[in-house]
């Protein structure tokens, strides 16, 4: 997990100036889900809910008082990577990594999608996960993605965003989403020598966030005029000068926000800057893909 106290302004400055280059989207999708699946009955024993509570004494948790096993609904991460793989195609049948980037622990832990996907797919790609870092863990898991694939020389990967609704425990209302989603992109770089990364995660107070976006935008190496900019809730699209276009995700959604925004609209540019602050942690993001060739999943 990465944890940040903001460093000086400086700090920012220098990281912007590390050199970045797009990675190339193959194929990209997103839904959203109703209300899922009830929890119960429960063919698993132990059953989850006392799975949940042993965890939850760890900490001196107790359930919600609005939570009843016997009424919730859920829609577990398996479950949707399920039924999204469909709208992946034959990609996905040639990836050979799978990173999945979330905000919240899954409804029903008992199953890892990550591992679920190394079960399902023909590669059995190699499986990691990233959490706890609010909306900049999809930009991590795109920089996670970079360094296997630079370094073990695999080809592609499977970048896979949940947001889930279902808690048994309260939780900051910064991390609880406005639905279940997840969003799904199938990525390589488009030189396979260039070692430039195709995301930044950067620690910046809140104050300074205008100034650091400033700087990464004016760091974008693809032509401003063809470049769309999806910029999470609460950064000004004023900021981006010369874009051909700026969108901004809506709130509430914080793993799947401006990657649902690009995989659920057809904008005809060819690259797409991605930018979000994660307020929790400190986390400026910005994230840098071609998407001339994307092919969009039915959603």
């Amino acid at each position: 997990m990465l944890t940040a106290v903001s460093p000086p302004f400086s700090a920012v400055a220098r990281a912007a100036g590390s050199r970045m280059t797009p990675w190339r989207v193959v194929q990209g999708t997103y839904r959203r889900f109703g209300a899922g699946l009830p929890y119960l009955p429960d063919p698993m024993d132990p059953p989850l809910e006392e799975h949940q509570k042993d965890l939850g004494a760890l900490y001196g948790l107790e359930f919600r008082s609005d939570f009843d096993f016997g009424s919730a609904r859920r829609n577990t991460l398996c479950e949707m990577a399920e039924a999204m793989l469909p709208d992946l195609g034959h990609d996905v049948d040639e990836v050979d990594l799978v990173v999945l980037a979330r905000q919240t622990p899954d409804a029903d832990f008992r199953r890892s999608v990550a591992c679920w996907l190394n079960w399902r797919l023909p590669l059995a790609p190699t499986p990691v996960a990233v959490s706890d870092q609010g909306s900049a863990a999809g930009f991590t898991a795109l920089r996670m993605a970079h360094a296997y694939v630079t370094s073990a020389g695999l080809r592609r990967a499977l970048v896979v965003l949940a947001d889930q609704t279902s808690f048994a425990f309260d939780a900051p209302s910064e991390q609880v989403p406005a639905t279940d989603a997840m969003a799904a992109f199938v990525v390589e770089p488009v030189d396979p020598d260039d070692r430039a990364l195709p995301a930044c995660v950067l620690p910046v107070v809140p104050d300074h966030v205008a100034s650091a976006a400033s700087q990464l935008w004016q760091r974008v190496p693809t032509p401003l005029s063809e470049t769309l900019v999806v910029v999470g809730p609460g950064i000004d699209p004023a900021l981006f000068t010369g874009a051909a276009q700026v969108v901004t995700a809506e709130p509430g959604m914080p793993s799947t926000g401006v990657w649902g925004q690009l995989a659920e609209r057809r904008f005809g540019l060819p690259y797409a800057a991605l930018i979000d602050f994660a307020p929790g942690p400190s986390l400026l993001s910005i994230a840098l893909l071609d998407v001339t060739d994307l092919r969009r999943g039915d959603s």
